[in-house]
């Protein structure tokens, strides 16, 4: 399988051009090899997993079906981690969101968030404040629906991660800070996380 990636891990320049060289001339064949194929739906495939692993964002244009040259882009993007690549899907507002959303989360750099819209946008960073253990991050969100307020399940995820009380207490809902300070407190044994917390009963739970 084709897979321009592994050049990158090559340090001599010489050497790693070559390599990207030869990957450059097996995708051209490849291509030749996708292109005799007479079911569109197989030969679409085809070209999808050939850029996707030669990292070749042109071979995605060679993708007949809408759908499967969407996911192509996407698949590239992913490989590539070019947030740009995702604008090149079509029709489909979920699949480019979710497209930024990941590489984004992957990478760890919230700029490509800052574009979606909410709640799209407030996921993505929540994503990348949890992996990289960031409440300041968490800080910046603002939304709530009906079933989440990203700020605050972004502290509490936080929160467990560092095992730290502070930032459970910059939690809003007195019900969500009680369950961070609980499961804080039982997770790294502190009883003065269980002393923070409002209600009796979560409080005297947290001390057994």
């Amino acid at each position: 399988q084709v897979n321009a990636k592994l050049c990158e891990l090559i340090e001599t320049p010489a050497i790693r051009a070559s390599c990207l060289a030869r990957v450059q001339a097996a995708v051209q064949s490849n291509t030749g090899n996708c292109s005799t194929m007479t079911d569109v739906s197989k030969r679409d495939d085809c070209f999808k997993a050939l850029a996707a692993s030669s990292r070749q964002v042109d071979t995605c244009t060679r993708v007949i079906g809408l759908s499967v040259r969407n996911d192509c882009y996407a698949a590239v993007g992913r490989a590539i981690g070019d947030d740009a690549i995702c604008f090149n899907i079509v029709s489909d507002e979920e699949k480019k969101q979710s497209c930024l959303q990941g590489i984004a989360t992957a990478g760890g750099t919230v700029e490509s968030c800052y574009i979606l819209p909410a709640p799209a946008k407030d996921e993505c960073v929540l994503g990348i404040a949890v992996k990289t253990k960031s409440a300041s991050l968490c800080q910046q969100l603002t939304t709530t629906t009906n079933t989440i307020n990203y700020r605050d399940d972004c502290l509490s995820k936080v929160a467990l991660a560092l095992g730290d009380i502070l930032t459970c207490n910059s939690i809003f809902s007195v019900d969500s800070r009680d369950s961070c300070l609980s499961r804080v407190g039982t997770q790294t044994k502190n009883e003065l996380a269980c002393t923070n917390i409002s209600y009796i009963g979560v409080k005297n739970a947290c001390y057994t």
